[in-house]
């Protein structure tokens, strides 16, 4: 069942600055006047449309489920069984768990400015956070395993067993120097220092 499309988050804020509501507490009280509206921001339609598809979902499915697919439409994902639970006595309004979303991606990629997330689905913001997560990963493991050749470097270095710097070919594997290509780049490297 899908009630309503995508949201974007600045007209979830508007909504709710302008009607001076939390629409997650709204829907928990099935308030159908928020339903409704809430049907025509998402599908850009008229009064009587998002009333008339209310009506059938409702008809079609129970109110109870029409409200907690509208619930997850607005928050933009249903939660995974892994997913921590949080208690009746955390609860903050809606806006202010979008604030804190914000900050958390902001603790981990400065690239996301606040027009450019506010002007986001709540769907697709949970989609930029895994991309997030993925990105932060991968950064840290090829840091790591640069320190750690850097490391091998220096150790076979101090060691005699590292003679010259490691060059990669074009397919990214490691390349040993032929004694022809050693002797031309010692007369290149000459010709450069003596001018």
């Amino acid at each position: 069942m899908k009630v309503c499309n995508e949201f974007i988050i600045k007209d979830l804020f508007d909504y709710t600055i302008n009607n001076d509501v939390d629409i997650l507490d709204e829907l928990a009280s099935c308030n159908l006047y928020i339903m409704i509206d809430l049907i025509m921001l998402s599908n850009k339609c008229s009064e009587d449309e998002a009333e008339a598809l209310l009506n059938k979902n409702i008809e079609q499915y129970g109110l109870d489920q029409v409200v907690e697919e509208i619930a997850y439409e607005v928050i933009g994902k249903r939660p995974d069984e892994n997913d921590e639970k949080q208690s009746n006595s955390e609860h903050k309004p809606f806006l202010d768990i979008l604030e804190d979303f914000y900050n958390e991606i902001q603790s981990i990629d400065k690239n996301l400015s606040i027009s450019e997330f506010m002007n986001m689905s709540t769907r697709y913001m949970f989609k930029y956070v895994d991309g997030v997560r993925k990105r932060f990963v991968n950064n840290k493991n090829q840091e790591l395993q640069s320190q750690y050749m850097n490391a091998m470097m220096i150790g076979n270095m101090l060691t005699g067993h590292l003679k010259e710097c490691p060059q990669i070919g074009e397919d990214g594997q490691y390349k040993e120097q032929n004694n022809t290509d050693k002797i031309k780049n010692f007369f290149a490297n000459r010709r450069l220092n003596n001018g």
